[in-house]
């Protein structure tokens, strides 16, 4: 950007914006995804929107056990899930509720599924449509935790890297400043 400069042998200052730095913090929504009981066999997760035109309907197998890995990539193929960030975690589970590491004597498996994007209300309340191939337990949905807000906490400028003084207080601005107020402490800065 070029900034005007009170130097009248200069047409203009120009300064670069090195960085924006920000402590903002996002709750991610965490959704737990149970393959309860069964010791094989597989599971089909269908996905129906018939209001649509032409109506959505997709669906995917997944295999009881599976990694981490092969359970994100059969969410990956629905758009309720496919662009928000998605992260996956698998959990053995024995009898006795301990962690294990095989799914030979597994009482339940549990895939801990974060999304670090908030995802729209309504692919958040969708449900799967869930057939059984092979396999005798049950697949339990529980939501966990719900999505902050997308931005909050502070920001500051830094402008060829020495931090803005802001007369006001200091650079922790706030992340939802208005438009004036950012300009108005913008000008206090030699230059502008």
């Amino acid at each position: 950007m070029d900034v005007p400069n009170s130097d009248i042998t200069l047409p203009f200052q120009a300064y670069e914006v090195v960085s924006i730095i920000t402590n903002a913090t996002v709750q991610s929504e965490v959704m737990i995804y149970s393959m309860v009981g069964g010791s094989g066999g597989s599971i089909n997760l269908k996905v129906v929107r018939p209001s649509l035109s032409p109506p959505y309907s997709v669906n995917t197998t997944v295999a009881y056990g599976c990694s981490a890995q092969s359970f994100q990539s059969a969410l990956s193929s629905f758009n309720s899930f496919s662009s928000y960030g998605m992260s996956v975690e698998r959990n053995i589970y024995d009898s006795n509720n301990n962690i294990i590491n095989t799914t030979a004597s597994a009482s339940k498996i549990d895939y801990v599924v974060s999304f670090y994007l908030l995802r729209p209300a309504a692919y958040q309340a969708e449900k799967f449509i869930v057939s059984y191939l092979n396999y005798t337990g049950l697949f339990v949905t529980t939501p966990t935790t719900s999505h902050s807000d997308l931005i909050n906490g502070t920001w500051g400028l830094t402008i060829g890297n020495l931090p803005i003084a802001l007369a006001q207080s200091n650079s922790n601005l706030p992340y939802n400043i208005g438009a004036s107020t950012l300009q108005a402490a913008l000008q206090q800065i030699n230059g502008y």
